[in-house]
């Protein structure tokens, strides 16, 4: 039987790899253009108009929970999503540039 002390030994570099793996992932990207609620379309466009110029890219949907007001019960806001394309942060003039091309032909 594995006692407590081992198991930690285990448990928390895991724990820290995992946490490192989720702060690296975050870091290299960076939001380039953002949409509300059922607008994903546009960013979908634009997605693959980035894609199609070598820009490393991703689409990423962010939804709010509930909020507590002070004092009061838990309340439920409106589930209107943001819809971030993010795109390496390496290419992030390159993207902005393209973007702005997209932006003109459009």
């Amino acid at each position: 039987m594995m006692s407590s002390l081992t198991a930690a030994w285990i448990v928390v570099p895991i724990a820290i790899v995992l946490i490192w793996i989720i702060w690296n992932d975050k870091r290299k990207w960076k939001t380039v253009y953002e949409v509300s609620g059922g607008q994903s379309d546009e960013i979908q466009v634009r997605y693959n108009y980035l894609k199609r110029q070598g820009i490393q890219c991703r689409v990423k949907s962010f939804t709010p929970s509930n909020v507590k007001s002070i004092g009061t019960q838990s309340k439920q806001i409106p589930k209107q999503s943001t819809t971030h394309l993010q795109v390496n942060k390496k290419e992030t003039d390159r993207a902005y540039k393209h973007l702005a091309d997209f932006n003109n032909i459009r």
